[in-house]
């Protein structure tokens, strides 16, 4: 079986690649903020110290007291600018931290979805074979539960009273009509023999051989008449039989689980 394999194509690599690219502009920005606090202090440094050149024209006395002074304010601004400017970066260096944090997290979270779609498509091929051999089991035990309910139903079908009777009386129909054949031949037989010995006699006598051949063809047919009488009430009885029989199969159709 071959390795199954994702489709890099399918995956959207900006999506995936955002919050990375959020991490690089954040180190990005901290950076940026760092450099203009640094040169907002240089800036006033330079300042300060222009002012401090300006009052070098003064008196010496006025001169040191100026310096002093400016010294102290240079101190004083410079410690709240660097202890601003450092607040801010360390606020901008957790802020970075918890991004960074947040890409890896999401980065795992990619990687752990792939490693999943490639489990799944791995796992693909077992679970079509699982089901298709789930679905002949079942195709199977409903063939056997078919075979089972249809031998049930034709077993009570041939075994009850109806169809009992229905076959008795088919049976009995055929032997009456087989008599009927076998009687109804040995008249035709016995009619044409007399017929033809009538025949042979003389002219004068044709009349009177007629009647005699007409008197014995009735005579002979009159078995063979109520042979096949009798085998007709008894058809029509094997009928009424046999739609008793259907009626009680078709009424035992669709519950063959009883007993």
């Amino acid at each position: 079986m071959a390795d199954a394999r994702i489709d890099l194509k399918n995956i959207d690599l900006k999506t995936a690649a955002k919050p990375l690219y959020a991490g690089v502009g954040a180190t990005d920005l901290a950076v940026g903020v760092a450099r203009q606090y640094l040169a907002d202090v240089q800036s006033r440094v330079a300042e300060v110290q222009k002012r401090i050149e300006k009052l070098d024209l003064e008196p010496k006395t006025l001169n040191a007291k100026a310096q002093s002074a400016v010294t102290t304010r240079v101190d004083a601004v410079t410690r709240s600018v660097t202890k601003d400017a450092k607040a801010r970066q360390a606020a901008l260096e957790a802020k970075l931290a918890d991004l960074q944090a947040e890409a890896k997290k999401a980065q795992a979270r990619f990687e752990a979805q792939l490693a999943e779609l490639q489990g799944d498509a791995k796992s693909l091929p077992a679970k079509a074979q699982a089901f298709v051999a789930d679905t002949l089991a079942e195709v199977a035990e409903t063939y056997a539960e078919l075979v089972k309910r249809g031998e049930t139903l034709v077993t009570r079908i041939r075994t009850q009273e109806t169809t009992q009777d229905a076959g008795k009386s088919a049976a009995t129909t055929s032997a009456k009509a087989r008599a009927t054949v076998t009687q109804t031949k040995k008249a035709a037989s016995e009619t044409t023999s007399t017929a033809k010995k009538s025949a042979k006699k003389s002219t004068s006598t044709a009349k009177k051989s007629a009647s005699t051949t007409k008197k014995t063809a009735a005579k002979k047919a009159a078995p063979a008449a109520s042979s096949a009488k009798a085998t007709a009430t008894a058809a029509e009885k094997t009928a009424e039989k046999a739609a008793e029989a259907t009626t009680e199969a078709v009424e035992k159709t669709g519950d063959a689980s009883e007993s």
